[in-house]
């Protein structure tokens, strides 16, 4: 499998930080179809993620 992924994150404010992340996976599994499937047995799948963390109370500092 290949795969690619790609993350940045930043801080807003003091108690305030976010997150991206985008992930691109590129699985080979066989060279031939199996039975009687035709193609190759190969697929592209994509993956996207967003986050925030607020600091508060306890875990302000």
């Amino acid at each position: 499998m290949t795969a690619f992924s790609l993350s940045y994150s930043a801080l807003i404010s003091k108690n305030q930080s976010f997150g991206i992340n985008a992930k691109v996976s590129y699985p080979h599994l066989v060279e031939i179809g199996a039975g009687s499937e035709k193609g190759k047995g190969t697929s592209t799948g994509f993956g996207f993620d967003l986050g925030i963390c607020i600091k508060s109370g306890l875990f302000q500092n």
